[in-house]
């Protein structure tokens, strides 16, 4: 076999194999969280998250939302990622699991080293959740989770 040929069956055979562990990783999800801050002045809301303060505020009783951060996360099965969150607070979330057309995630909050919340959500393929946080500079956070596989 000349050298030329035995050098792409060695390219074609590791290039293959560097390949699998990313097919046998399973699905990553794509996980945008928004930070906001929920207050009740008259003062207007960040234009970009109009259509979530929309939503809001036919169930909520804030007046205003003012986005504080946006964050993305690519996670594989039992994978967790870190978001910072304002007043020292870190917010992890872990994909635990894929069910048909459903994520199951697992959202914690920590304080200076200690949960002060946990919960896990199912959440369907391109939705989200908002979840209530704690308070913040005289308003409430929230946070809107939205996946997408």
């Amino acid at each position: 076999m000349k050298f030329g040929k035995r050098f792409f069956l060695f390219f074609l055979l590791f290039s293959t194999l560097g390949a699998l562990p990313q097919v046998w990783a399973g699905p990553i999800i794509r996980i945008n969280i928004k930070t906001l801050l929920a207050l009740q002045d008259a003062g207007p809301s960040s234009p970009q998250i109009k259509s979530l303060t929309q939503e809001y505020r036919s169930v909520l009783r804030y007046s205003s939302y003012k986005l504080l951060s946006q964050n993305r996360l690519n996670l594989k099965l039992n994978e967790s990622g870190r978001v910072s969150l304002p007043g020292n607070r870190i917010m992890n979330i872990t994909l635990k699991g894929i069910s048909g057309n459903r994520a199951s995630l697992k959202l914690e909050i920590y304080k200076k080293n200690r949960k002060i919340f946990q919960t896990v959500v199912q959440l369907r393929n391109r939705s989200s959740i908002t979840v209530g946080g704690p308070k913040y500079r005289g308003g409430d956070l929230l946070f809107n989770i939205f996946n997408y596989f």
